[in-house]
């Protein structure tokens, strides 16, 4: 009878779980953490374990997110290889669930990463559960127990319960913010041709209009749009910046910039480190550096097939752009063309 009674109390605290998480994901939309937050501290304490942590695939490695309790203190965005030598690993690269009853047995051999972590911080029970969408490992939620305690049998559906329901909120929010960029993309563009259809004798109130909706998209950026004349290549528009505050009017027409080679090759140039990149663009120095910016894009202007300027697209902060920001600019850069066509046309 005791054992029935702790059995209806255990399914009534896990049923309650649930139905907590589930009214936090009625609540949020644009954000993951506070349902993955949740997620944790509910596992963690009807797992009765000392940490629970959830961890996101991000390229070649996992990312810390978010967790409670803890074996060892994790900061957020800490990121670990994708490597089947630890529990977070195995469990994403194998999607599937991987239970360790004692982690200071397991064979050296086929958990290096996971032995030392035992030797270090001396955890003994784990349990790492795939959070899977579509056959995908989207990352993994991890619980560790100090004493040697394997998780039951419900525990772990539990926290397969728990991992699903992290998948489906992380999906999505995906899916909102890339409707909210479609959305913002596509209010951006009707704007812009909006304003080009009423300014057939002047390219620039489309200038502005397109340098101003880019940096609004491009957030942390400053977007500068040059125009090719007289073998220079002259700063046209700007966004977020009086012309004062950019270091130059124009710049000479040769490979000394990322904005002249731009220019003269016709091609995208994309510089994740302008630090890097001064080596082969020492105008950069000038141009970039010396005035925060830490990476940039370039875009031509291509009127068929020849540039007659390009767009610069500068963050304060080092780092690639996405392909998404790749293929932005140069819709961007397609609409300064039409702009600069349709008033050609005209007169």
């Amino acid at each position: 009878m005791k054992e029935r009674d702790a059995e209806f109390k255990e399914s009534r605290a896990q049923q309650a779980a649930v139905s907590d998480i589930l009214r936090v994901i009625s609540g949020t939309a644009t954000d993951v953490k506070p349902v993955l937050q949740s997620i944790a501290e509910h596992a963690m304490w009807l797992c009765q374990s000392v940490d629970a942590r959830i961890w996101l695939v991000e390229g070649d490695r996992a990312k810390y997110v978010t967790g409670c309790g803890g074996i060892t203190p994790a900061k957020e965005g800490e990121t670990v290889p994708l490597v089947r030598g630890s529990g977070i690993g195995r469990a994403i690269v194998d999607r599937k669930a991987v239970h360790i009853k004692d982690a200071a047995t397991v064979s050296r051999k086929e958990f290096p990463i996971l032995r030392e972590m035992q030797r270090l911080h001396g955890g003994r029970t784990l349990l790492a559960v795939p959070l899977m969408r579509e056959k995908k490992a989207l990352g993994t939620i991890i619980l560790r127990k100090m004493v040697v305690e394997p998780f039951t049998k419900r525990q772990i559906e539990l926290v397969r319960t728990f991992a699903n329901q992290a998948a489906i909120v992380i999906e999505n929010v995906r899916l909102f913010n890339e409707t909210r960029e479609a959305l913002e993309q596509q209010t951006a563009t009707a704007d812009i041709l909006r304003i080009i259809s009423g300014s057939l004798t002047d390219t620039q109130p489309a200038f502005d209009a397109i340098v101003r909706n880019c940096g609004n998209l491009f957030e942390g950026s400053r977007v500068v749009l040059w125009l090719l004349s007289d073998d220079r290549i002259h700063r046209r528009a700007i966004s977020g910046a009086a012309a004062s505050e950019v270091p130059a009017d124009d710049v000479p027409l040769d490979r000394g910039s990322a904005i002249g080679a731009c220019v003269l090759d016709g091609r995208m140039i994309h510089l994740p480190d302008l630090e890097e990149a001064a080596e082969q663009y020492p105008r950069i120095r000038q141009l970039g550096l010396k005035w925060g910016y830490r990476s940039g894009i370039y875009a031509p202007l291509l009127r068929e097939g020849r540039a007659i300027g390009g767009f610069a697209v500068l963050r304060w902060m080092a780092g690639a752009f996405n392909d998404k920001e790749v293929a932005l600019l140069k819709t961007f850069a397609d609409q300064a063309v039409i702009a600069i066509e349709n008033v050609r046309l005209f007169k």
